[in-house]
């Protein structure tokens, strides 16, 4: 049997630590107060902004001290937390390594991550003097509308939600980033900051974004003019990557693998309208009347099949009439879904194709199974 300590000594080893906590934040508290009086007014108001906020936890934490140990721990660390983020905003300041006191791979460790993001991306922005689109700036808003959430989320103990908002702002400001770059033609990216996702989600979307900015540079430095269809298909990856990091901050992991399959799918289109483009012998319009050709001839040979079946099927069965109707609605699905397709949307193509399966299993059911057909999951 392991060795435990006797409740009265165990609790005073929690209240004696928590106690220590508590000094640590306000000596901390102190050390920051004088350190943001000689710094400039944008500077000091940003540390006094986080030394506020760390107070109001720190005069909870001696409230709860008294009667409970545990949400005195929680608000000592999340002052703690608060002060982690001065400290790291004034290191961004002043150019200097910032080492946070909370671990990789933890809520608050990703918060820090994306705060200190947001604040190199302002300086390099200003530093360069980069044109940034209003389009753009209405993101950058939202990305720290979203780190504020992930700080409240802490607060609130929503934890695993607030490392998926820090995820996913972290995953917005690289897009964000990488386009700011492709607008100024210029670099504003430092390597060495961008994060290493450690979820496989949130890993895909990240390849996602360099599929979808390396596809966009290269139409940028291309001698010849890029057909419209081409940033067609680009300006909708884009707008599945946005909704893929929604899906990735909602826990809704089957949609992100959805939507970046998507985001591939239209950007390998772009590619290959970008090489047809680029031909001499093959235009891009031309690629796409190929590819659709192909697709074309994909329904006609389809439909040709269940043309045959359904002549077959005429007085061969009594069930033949209702089988036959299953059998048009299974045409009508599959078209519909080459058309969904075309336009790279998979989701609706998948729900079509779906529709046609069911639709085709139940013929199968009316003409080969006894008892009353069905709609089921296959």
């Amino acid at each position: 049997m392991p060795f435990q300590f006797p409740e009265q000594i165990s609790n005073w080893l929690e209240r004696r630590n928590a106690k220590a906590k508590i000094e640590q934040l306000m000596s901390t508290i102190s050390e920051l107060s004088n350190i943001s009086q000689g710094k400039d007014e944008a500077v000091r108001t940003l540390l006094q902004k986080h030394l506020l906020k760390a107070e109001e936890e720190y005069h909870s934490a001696l409230v709860e001290f008294k009667d409970d140990i545990d949400e005195c721990k929680r608000r000592t660390e999340f002052g703690l937390f608060r002060l982690d983020l001065a400290k790291q905003q004034l290191s961004v300041a002043q150019e200097k390594k910032f080492e946070p006191n909370f671990e990789e791979n933890t809520p608050e460790h990703s918060a820090l991550m994306l705060s200190g993001a947001i604040t190199r991306t302002k300086m390099a922005v200003e530093y360069s003097n980069c044109v940034v689109s209003e389009p753009i700036r209405t993101n950058l808003v939202g990305v720290v509308t979203m780190f504020n959430e992930a700080v409240d989320m802490l607060r609130t103990n929503q934890p695993e939600m607030s490392q998926r908002t820090s995820e996913g702002g972290l995953l917005m400001l690289y897009l964000l980033e990488r386009q700011i770059e492709l607008d100024n033609r210029q670099s504003i990216v430092d390597l060495k900051n961008i994060p290493k996702f450690t979820s496989k989600e949130s890993k895909k979307i990240k390849d996602a974004v360099d599929c979808i900015c390396n596809m966009k540079e290269a139409c940028m430095e291309s001698p010849r003019p890029v057909s419209p269809r081409i940033t067609k298909h680009l300006d909708g990856a884009i707008d599945n990557f946005y909704a893929a990091v929604q899906a990735f901050v909602d826990d809704e992991i089957p949609m992100v693998d959805k939507l970046t399959i998507t985001i591939r799918m239209q950007v390998e289109l772009s590619e290959r309208l970008f090489r047809s483009n680029t031909s001499k012998d093959v235009t891009a319009d031309g690629a796409e009347e190929e590819e659709h050709d192909n697709l074309d001839q994909r329904v006609s040979e389809f439909k040709t099949r269940i043309l045959k079946l359904q002549r077959l099927l005429l007085h061969r069965s009594d069930q033949a009439e209702i089988a036959n109707k299953r059998l048009d609605a299974v045409l009508r699905f599959y078209a519909g879904s080459v058309e969904a397709l075309r336009d790279c949307n998979l989701i609706e193509a998948e729900r079509l194709v779906g529709g046609a399966v069911l639709d085709l299993d139940f013929a199968r059911q009316l003409l080969f199974e006894k008892g009353k057909p069905t709609y089921r999951e296959l």
